[in-house]
């Protein structure tokens, strides 16, 4: 769930895992997320929540949202970019082969 923010080293985490995100998604649409917990997450991107990154009236303030993947056996999950330790491009012929059989993709 998105939530406020104001410490610096978060804002700086939310931007590295932007950076991440983009440019694991330039680079194809099924992306792998580990969460700080190690717990890993496989998906197609399906966007961020409204107002990712979005100004507030405290010029230190980022308000963000989720990250959303819709998995392989077609649910759909949110996962909170705070709690996120490495996000990258897990795309490949195999990968598309069976996202499609899924009817995911």
């Amino acid at each position: 769930m998105a939530r406020w923010t104001e410490s610096m080293a978060e804002m700086q985490h939310l931007a590295r895992m932007n950076q991440e995100l983009w440019k694991a998604i330039e680079g194809g649409m099924i992306i792998k997320v580990r969460l700080k917990d190690d717990r890993d997450f496989e998906g197609v991107f399906c966007g961020q929540s409204a107002g990712n990154n979005a100004r507030t009236m405290s010029p230190a303030s980022s308000y963000y949202g989720d990250l959303r993947l819709r998995t392989l056996d077609g649910s759909m999950v949110e996962i909170d970019v705070l709690d996120t330790q490495i996000i990258v491009n897990c795309t490949s012929p195999e990968k598309l082969r069976q996202y499609g059989q899924a009817g995911i993709i």
